[in-house]
């Protein structure tokens, strides 16, 4: 899809991460440098120069996905909810420190545990979909988006409405 599309919100009015109508929009930010880049840490001060260059070098696009106000408050709530877990987590292990009791140090292992799965399902359950810019900052691709979503796209592909991809 033509980088235009996704910056002026040129997207079908149907959820990316549902496929339901909508008329709402969550601004979403990409950019060029991928997640490998952030191994260039551990190459050292020869690497953290090159990962300023990557920074520098990658380009970054403000646009906008059609989410329906159900999926972006569950996405508020999981955020909260994570944030709760990991407060009682760190109060949990704080308790195991100060008592030494060997029931506080295993309900520190369990609270960490239970924080550790917890975030890991409401990442899950809250991922929008991957977009991504291409080297020239002309294109972009969405993945992951629902089925009824990337139909809507064809459709007003076809219809002339949006731009065709490479």
């Amino acid at each position: 899809m033509f980088v235009d599309d996704f910056v002026q919100g040129n997207l079908p009015a149907r959820c990316a991460v549902t496929g339901v109508p909508t008329n709402h929009y969550l601004t979403v930010k990409t950019s060029t440098a991928s997640n490998w880049a952030l191994l260039l840490v551990f190459l050292g001060p020869p690497g953290w120069l090159a990962l300023l260059v990557v920074g520098f070098l990658g380009g970054t696009v403000e646009g906008v996905l059609p989410i329906d106000p159900e999926v972006q408050e569950r996405r508020r709530r999981f955020a909260l909810l994570g944030l709760a877990g990991g407060v009682c987590a760190v109060a949990a292990s704080f308790v195991a420190i100060q008592t030494s009791f060997p029931v506080s140090v295993v309900a520190s292992l369990v609270a960490f545990t239970g924080v550790a799965l917890a975030a890991r399902g409401l990442y899950v359950a809250s991922r929008l979909p991957a977009i991504r810019l291409d080297g020239s900052r002309r294109w972009i691709t969405i993945r992951g988006a629902h089925a009824d979503f990337a139909e809507a796209v064809d459709r007003l592909r076809t219809d002339g409405l949006l731009r065709s991809g490479v």
